[in-house]
């Protein structure tokens, strides 16, 4: 008997708020059809998966960006990702009519970690307009980070898909945010001198018929 060939493994970047909102549905339907293929998932900032799609140690990778223009990548845009300022109903901003950058000086701010695409782009405007926070607790976790907003800690910045159930719950309260837009995509990026396997082909098909398709694009 000729001994089992090694499944094919595809290694792929995605962030946090991604993953659990959109990707279990697309990763079964994925499996399903390509059963002898290896899914490995990575989470970790924009800015890493970039680095690693050069590396090679990742094949593709969705992102939350600013659209991309890297000249070494292949890159599909996919959405617009909506992002807001959340706080708990409880927080005193929660009751304005219209919050301006200037509203956030000596504000206490939660935050993504460094290297998140957003983050930079939110602290980016913080600098435009001379903003000091008082404070900004920086949290790794979405999950950690929702919880953190919900129970009063603080402003945070998100995109709303990743707080939709707070969101309908009203555990937590979008603000009326009258300052810079933020526009933010999702993204699917692969190096562009990369040869494309038909399992990765197939996945990066999926992602476009379905991701796509799903916000009416």
């Amino acid at each position: 008997k000729n001994p089992t060939a090694p499944p094919v493994q595809l290694f792929i970047g995605a962030p946090e708020s991604l993953c659990a909102e959109i990707l279990p549905a697309l990763v079964k339907e994925y499996v399903l059809s390509y059963p002898q293929v290896d899914l490995q998932l990575r989470f970790d900032t924009c800015q890493h998966f970039r680095n690693a799609l050069r590396k090679g140690t990742l094949d593709m990778a969705l992102f939350l960006d600013e659209p991309l223009k890297e000249p070494d990548l292949t890159v599909y845009s996919l959405f617009p990702e909506p992002m807001s300022l959340l706080v708990s109903p409880e927080h005193p901003f929660a009751l304005e009519k219209t919050i301006l950058p200037k509203d956030l000086s000596g504000q206490a701010l939660l935050l993504t970690e460094p290297g998140c695409s957003y983050r930079l782009l939110f602290e980016g405007m913080l600098r435009q307009h001379q903003i000091q926070p008082r404070s900004v607790l920086e949290i790794s976790s979405i999950e950690v980070l929702r919880q953190f907003a919900v129970h009063g800690l603080g402003i945070t910045f998100l995109s709303r898909r990743a707080v939709s159930r707070e969101l309908e719950s009203g555990k937590l309260v979008a603000l009326p945010w009258q300052g810079p837009d933020f526009p933010i995509h999702a993204q699917l990026a692969h190096r562009k001198d990369k040869w494309l396997s038909p399992a990765l082909q197939a996945f990066i098909r999926l992602c476009l018929d379905r991701l796509t398709e799903q916000t009416g694009l």
